[in-house]
């Protein structure tokens, strides 16, 4: 590994991944090799691997030399519009390039919304006179990050926020009257959520949710897994927080597929020490789903399926 940042430019790399807070174990066993590390940074010489963990991969990485704060917020905008910096080294000259460049709106972000399609690139320094950059980045939000404006009514948990990203990041959401079941609901974050965008919610968990009764709400006071999915009739949508082993949650997210192929699915995988690969690759291989680390996951990941998901 590189022990210098002034040794970068002289070395050929291809890929940087930024890493979730306190998650770069799992991002480093992803991508098993790495050429430089500085907190969350990680950067490679070898070509780009998918990754469950990373919050952002920057691609075609370039270093330019720059005289001026000036000169390099110029030379960024000649590229194309949108930038975001990484806070890397030499921070405070890097928010000053950033303060030159067209304003990007960052946070807090009002539920919901659609995330930007513009291209957004990243770019950070290496010293003084060294931009690093990539025009060309996995996500489309500032250094991978959705932090939310709070709502403005009381929650059970902040367990809201995950279910909000994975909703803006499927780029739909519930519509007033759709029909959702959140499983393994307790203390109701999630349900509540549903709830204020207007939907009907079957809740169903073994303990009392931390909500008032609405005619939109229906609490069923039992265990999620023995649940028969081909009872409940009609569902949009399927959610589930449930704390439990990922190969457990694999079996119930398969059954309420079959029982219901035109839903969205909403899953979180919780893990235990080491994360398991070998079931959240199967999870993947679902057809029309996704699995990412979500910004507001912690060790966790988010199963994400639907008719309109477009597997990667």
């Amino acid at each position: 590994m590189l022990p210098a940042f002034q040794k970068l430019s002289e070395h050929k790399f291809m890929c940087a991944y930024i890493a979730p807070t306190g998650r770069v174990a799992e991002l480093k066993d992803e991508i098993k090799k790495t050429i430089f590390e500085k907190d969350s940074f990680l950067l490679s010489d070898k070509p780009l691997r998918k990754s469950y963990w990373a919050q952002n991969i920057w691609q075609d990485i370039k270093v330019e030399k720059i005289e001026s704060i000036k000169k390099a917020a110029s030379f960024l905008e000649s590229l194309q519009r949108n930038w975001w910096h990484y806070p890397l080294s030499n921070v405070r000259r890097t928010k000053l390039i950033q303060e030159l460049l067209p304003r990007i709106k960052s946070r807090p972000l009002a539920f919901p919304f659609q995330i930007p399609q513009s291209p957004l690139g990243a770019f950070a320094l290496l010293s003084e006179n060294e931009l690093i950059y990539s025009a060309k980045c996995q996500s489309f939000m500032p250094n991978g990050e959705f932090v939310f404006a709070e709502p403005k009514y009381k929650v059970p948990s902040e367990a809201y926020t995950k279910l909000w990203e994975a909703l803006v990041r499927m780029g739909e959401w519930p519509q007033p009257g759709d029909f959702c079941v959140d499983l393994g609901s307790c203390p109701g974050s999630w349900t509540q959520a549903l709830l204020k965008l207007g939907a009907r919610v079957l809740s169903v968990d073994t303990a009392e949710i931390e909500l008032d009764p609405t005619r939109d709400l229906e609490f069923l006071k039992k265990d999620a897994f023995k649940l028969n999915p081909a009872e409940i009739k009609n569902p949009s949508w399927i959610c589930s927080d449930i704390i439990c082993y990922p190969d457990k949650l694999y079996t119930l997210a398969v059954e309420w597929r079959k029982a219901h192929p035109k839903a969205n699915f909403i899953f979180t995988l919780k893990f235990q020490g080491k994360w398991d690969r070998v079931t959240v690759d199967r999870f993947r291989q679902i057809p029309n789903s996704q699995v990412v680390h979500l910004f507001n996951n912690k060790h966790e990941l988010c199963w994400m399926s639907g008719p309109k998901i477009t597997q990667i």
